[in-house]
């Protein structure tokens, strides 16, 4: 199940968007794939009701007197991790959505065929983080984590250590082997004993990687360029 928050002050457009939900679920072929619908029509609405329970979150960048920016970042210091699709007229606010980690953008008048291709690229990256790897905690002793919750992963000691929002978790297992599990296509090494997840970079500098639990990471000169790299083709997909 996934579940959908639509956030515009226009009850046509809510209406609209609603019934495309109905539509593809009805169409599509995967028959697990359902879809749960909330409709705010202000920002201040959704941030008063919000308690994470949103996969996807389709905002209006300029709803009624509200800025849909400004509702994202307020979204974001609560810890939102849902994915977060604007929907606008005007594409002028790409920089702006860049920073509040917008996945994509649809452009206003919405059309069928442009709402379905971003919903179900947000269903198959909603499945993507739920996905979790097994790591040993102790002797004949494994934890499921998953890939969306690491921020990093640091050694400790001989082991490594992964790095969750809210804990820590201490392993049995050196860092190599962990990062053989990861998605290298999201998970980067920045210097010898740390591995990032891209998804959970706020900013950089030429030596430092500053993380979501405000942490910050030292980038290793031999691997920026690599980091960089990595770092715009992850976000530069989504924008």
């Amino acid at each position: 199940m996934l579940n959908i928050c639509i956030c515009d002050d226009e009850p046509r457009i809510t209406d609209q968007l609603e019934g495309f939900i109905r539509q593809l679920e009805q169409e599509d072929s995967r028959e697990e794939l359902h879809f749960s619908s909330t409709i705010y029509h202000s920002g201040k609405e959704l941030l008063e009701n919000y308690k994470n329970q949103f996969d996807v979150i389709l905002l209006d960048v300029e709803i009624g007197k509200d800025n849909g920016i400004n509702v994202a970042k307020a979204l974001r210091e609560k810890n939102c991790d849902a994915i977060l699709i604007f929907i606008t007229q005007y594409l002028q606010y790409a920089t702006e959505g860049y920073k509040v980690k917008a996945y994509r953008y649809i452009l206003k008048p919405v059309d069928y065929q442009s709402f379905a291709t971003e919903v179900k690229a947000a269903a198959i990256e909603a499945e993507k983080r739920e996905k979790s790897i097994a790591v040993m905690v102790g002797k004949d002793q494994y934890a499921n984590v998953k890939m969306n919750d690491i921020i990093s992963v640091e050694i400790f000691g001989r082991n490594a250590i992964i790095h969750l929002k809210s804990r820590d978790i201490n392993t049995y297992e050196t860092l190599k082997n962990i990062g053989e599990k990861l998605d290298d296509n999201v998970f980067v090494k920045v210097y010898k004993n740390c591995i990032v997840n891209l998804d959970k970079v706020t900013r950089y500098t030429a030596t430092t990687i500053y993380m979501s639990n405000q942490s910050a990471v030292p980038l290793s000169r031999h691997r920026a360029t690599e980091f960089r790299q990595k770092y715009v083709m992850y976000w530069g997909s989504r924008i």
